[in-house]
């Protein structure tokens, strides 16, 4: 089955460049290359995509503010965040707004392949440098005595994530299907209020709910 792709980058070596590599692979098939975010309604329906590799700064409407319009629009999509900044705010902002990945732009092509396909098996890729971010800033944290109330299968899945498993790796351990998976992973979320899977993880290990 081939994937949709769509590029937004106001870089248009960038655009070609990503374009050429993904429609190297079978897998993919890139249905939209866009400049900027404007109207980005229009630009989904017109691209259709399963996948949208997204710059975090163009003029306009940033990366951020058209991920959040798009997770109204396409709540499933998944969403790549890529940048030249590791701007710790920036990566939380993203990923509040919906993000499933984190790169900078300096990830070599082959890393960006491997990114896709962990975001579409359920994952959350980031660049190392962003995932330290990440965990550093839920450490520093201050602890509460908030009981999520998780599941002892919740917690089971979510150790599991945390130890790199995919949505369908975790199937597999775990001998049940994927779209169960899935459902107990909203449900984590709407426990733990968060959006997206590195708040979740960060958030699990903080209060030692996962090791």
């Amino acid at each position: 089955m081939q994937l949709n792709i769509a590029i937004f980058d106001d870089n248009e070596r960038i655009l070609q460049s990503m374009r050429l590599l993904l429609e190297g692979f079978t897998t993919y098939k890139v249905t939209g290359i866009f400049n900027d975010a404007t109207n980005i309604i229009a630009k989904l329906k017109l691209s259709k995509p399963d996948v949208i590799l997204m710059d975090i700064d163009m003029s306009g409407i940033s990366g951020i503010d058209a991920v959040k319009e798009i997770r109204q629009f396409l709540p499933e999509c998944i969403i790549i965040m890529q940048t030249i900044h590791d701007d710790e705010q920036k990566i939380f902002d993203s990923l509040k707004a919906g993000a499933h990945g984190y790169l900078t732009k300096d990830t070599k092509p082959t890393d960006l392949i491997k990114a896709i396909e962990e975001a579409v098996a359920g994952g959350s890729p980031m660049t190392p440098g962003i995932a330290r971010k990440v965990i550093s800033h839920f450490q520093q944290q201050p602890l509460s005595d908030n009981d999520f109330n998780l599941s002892e299968r919740e917690k089971q899945i979510l150790q599991l994530l945390g130890n790199g498993r995919s949505y369908k790796m975790v199937a597999s351990d775990l001998n049940i299907a994927y779209e169960t998976v899935h459902s107990h992973a909203k449900r984590i979320y709407q426990k733990l209020r968060v959006s997206s899977l590195a708040e979740a993880l960060g958030l699990a290990f903080r209060k030692n709910i996962i090791q």
